[in-house]
Order: structure tokens, then sequence, then C-alpha cells
């Protein structure tokens, strides 16, 4: 799932535009990640089910962004 939403504003020699995300991810295997440093067992689980949010923006004057 994936929604995006955007806004865009223009004034007397600038502009400014702004755009979020949120996207709804969902794991079909089970990844894991491990290392072994200096004796220590480091490990990761990824979940299985995760929410991202995206922000985002550009100013925009004359021609430089």
């Amino acid at each position: 799932m994936d929604v995006v939403a955007g806004i865009g504003r223009a004034f007397e020699g600038w502009a400014l535009s702004l755009r979020d995300s949120l996207d709804l991810e969902q794991r079909v295997d089970d990844a894991e990640t491990a290392v072994d440093g200096s004796g220590e067992k480091l490990e990761s689980k990824v979940s299985k089910i995760r929410l991202l949010l995206g922000l985002g923006g550009v100013y925009r004057k004359g021609r430089f962004r």
C-alpha cells in the first residue's frame, strides 16, 4: 500500500513544494542478518510488517533549487 500527497505554492520570485508518503510493507520471508565480530555474535531480525514515512521538499528561487 502506498499513499502519496503533495502541495506546491508559488510566490513572487520563488516557489515551495512539499511532499510526503506513507507506505505499509509486508515481508513474505524470514529475513535475518548475523555478524560475528570480536567474538560477539550480533543478530538482526526484520519485522514482517513495517510502516514507512517519507518527507521531502523543494525550494526554488530563479534557476536555483
